[in-house]
């Protein structure tokens, strides 16, 4: 585990946060916006329910379908995705398959006030929980990142080597992120005076 001292003030460094990722603050003169990813998702008209039920069909042994449940059959637990509607609504849940990318079947998992994002490859039983969508370096590594509630959230998930690291921000919204080789790019504004930002660079190894 790590020290909360090595990182900025501002970051809430996840408890299960075993990798250790070098968290630099930088200058703006250091961030190059021309290279900010930009994510603009087109409207599909992929029937994606008739998807999961012909990948239930080809992996039986991982994917299982009831009428309001979708069990995925992990390489080391149940992820158990269900449509429920209870008379109290806060107790609603809800999930629906959206994209299929690298293999990996990517699920959007909620409720009341939260939500989080399952990919789960039915071939390998291999699976990634995150928070926001994900992004595949390769098949075992992945990261995410956006906001909930305009504090910034990030992931990075290496599913060979078992790490993990991720952290939230306190009172910064995250605005902008870009990735060149092992490095990411953060930027941050802050929610109570919008001409103050804030630049971070991630190394991971």
């Amino acid at each position: 585990m790590h020290s909360q001292s090595k990182y900025p003030s501002f970051l809430t460094i996840h408890k299960n946060s075993n990798w250790n990722i070098k968290v630099d603050t930088i200058s703006e003169s250091k961030f190059d916006y021309s290279k900010v990813q930009k994510y603009n998702p087109q409207e599909s008209k992929i029937n994606w329910d008739s998807i999961l039920k012909l990948k239930a069909m080809e992996f039986p042994e991982s994917i299982s379908l009831t009428d309001s449940c979708a069990i995925l059959n992990g390489f080391n637990k149940k992820i158990q995705l269900c449509q429920r509607r209870p008379p109290n609504e806060r107790q609603w849940t809800d999930f629906k398959l959206f994209d299929i990318k690298n293999d990996y079947l990517t699920f959007n998992k909620s409720g009341y006030e939260w939500w989080n994002i399952i990919s789960f490859n039915p071939s390998t039983r291999k699976y990634y929980s995150t928070f926001h969508l994900p992004v595949f370096i390769n098949s075992d590594l992945v990261y995410s990142y956006g906001n909930y509630y305009a504090e910034g959230q990030f992931q990075i998930i290496d599913n060979k080597n078992n790490r993990y690291f991720g952290f939230e921000t306190f009172n910064w919204e995250l605005t902008k992120l870009y990735k060149i080789d092992t490095l990411f790019y953060i930027e941050l504004i802050n929610n109570k005076s919008r001409s103050k930002k804030r630049y971070l660079r991630l190394t991971y190894e």
